[in-house]
């Protein structure tokens, strides 16, 4: 047996334009930018580093994607710690460029997490000259963890502070050598689930 064939009609025609709608309201709506938070930050003045000393990387321009997750310091008009004001994940990227590469020594960027509660207060990532496998004259900082790192010393423990960022740079190649730019991405990926156990 055939199916029978039906002709066009409005009734038809509005009926599929309806469902095309339909379809484009169920779908999900756009990821927005603002769903990861961030601190950002961008340093344009030049640091001279002295061979074998370091100097705080401060930034001249900076935006805080939300106000309730992060703050700063300033001193002389730029930021130089960073507030992280919710525990939780975060994930850290800090590039500071020289404006030529050094030929030998050490170079490297710390991270300060000051805080009376933590153990560990600071972290350094670097390399050693020369570089061998390429010519790139920027270093790089980087880290995904929680913080607060560490709640040992509290009673009860508690995850409700905050902690606060600064970065450094050292260098150690035994001339002066200058930082040209920097710049500094933290973003808030969210909290950690669960409470600890009593």
């Amino acid at each position: 047996m055939t199916r029978p064939v039906y002709e066009p009609s409005l009734t038809r025609t509005d009926a599929q334009l309806g469902f095309g709608n339909d379809q484009l309201f169920r779908r999900p709506a756009p990821r927005s930018e603002a769903e990861i938070p961030g601190f950002h930050g961008y340093m344009t003045e030049d640091i001279t580093l002295v061979t074998g000393t370091d100097a705080r990387l401060e930034w001249d321009f900076w935006i805080i994607d939300d106000t309730t997750v992060f703050d700063v310091d300033t001193s002389g008009g730029d930021a130089t710690d960073v507030y992280l004001l919710l525990d939780g994940w975060y994930s850290i990227d800090v590039w500071a460029g020289f404006t030529t590469l050094p030929a030998t020594g050490f170079a490297g960027i710390m991270m300060i997490h000051d805080d009376t509660d933590i153990l560990g207060p600071s972290e350094s990532q670097g390399v050693t000259y020369p570089l061998n496998f390429h010519l790139d004259t920027a270093l790089k900082f980087t880290k995904v963890a929680y913080f607060p790192p560490d709640f040992l010393t509290q009673d009860p423990p508690s995850f409700a502070w905050a902690d606060r960022l600064e970065f450094w740079v050292v260098q150690n190649a035994g001339i002066n050598r200058t930082i040209t730019w920097a710049y500094c991405n933290i973003g808030f990926l969210g909290v950690r689930g669960g409470t600890p156990s009593s």
